[in-house]
């Protein structure tokens, strides 16, 4: 069961179950978000500590907590740059064989969308494992924290 159902369950917010966990567990809530909701097993320490890497792990944080405190220092700059190029209707890939170009890292790519990505903002491929409880954080947030 993830924060969102646990919340729901009991009536409360889910902030207000991230609170708790953070007074009481020993996993923090960022983290677990972060353990259930990255799609890309094969991601590399440099993948995922990429500028778009890192981006989408706050937007991870973002659609599962709705807390800005789970935020990262740096979200301030990612979230805008990542959701504006989302609203210029592209998507984000990853798969590591893409090389790297310029300043974009190796194995992150934003692609034109396709119907066939649907309503997400990643785009599903062999190196993508999403289940259906993966989905709802993978779209645009109706309200952005930035």
């Amino acid at each position: 069961m993830n924060q969102s159902q646990i919340a729901e369950k009991y009536g409360v917010t889910r902030a207000y179950i991230s609170w708790i966990l953070k007074q009481h567990a020993k996993v923090s809530p960022r983290r677990e978000s972060l353990r259930l909701y990255w799609p890309w097993p094969e991601a590399k320490t440099a993948h995922r500590q990429s500028k778009l890497g890192r981006a989408l792990k706050d937007h991870i944080v973002w659609m599962d907590l709705q807390d800005p405190d789970e935020l990262s220092a740096e979200a301030g700059m990612l979230l805008p740059w990542l959701y504006g190029e989302l609203d210029l209707g592209q998507v984000v890939e990853f798969d590591p064989t893409i090389p790297t170009r310029g300043k974009s890292p190796a194995g992150w790519i934003f692609r034109d969308r396709q119907v066939t990505d649907r309503d997400l903002i990643i785009r599903v491929n062999r190196y993508t494992q999403l289940t259906d409880e993966m989905e709802k954080v993978w779209r645009m947030p109706e309200t952005r924290p930035y």
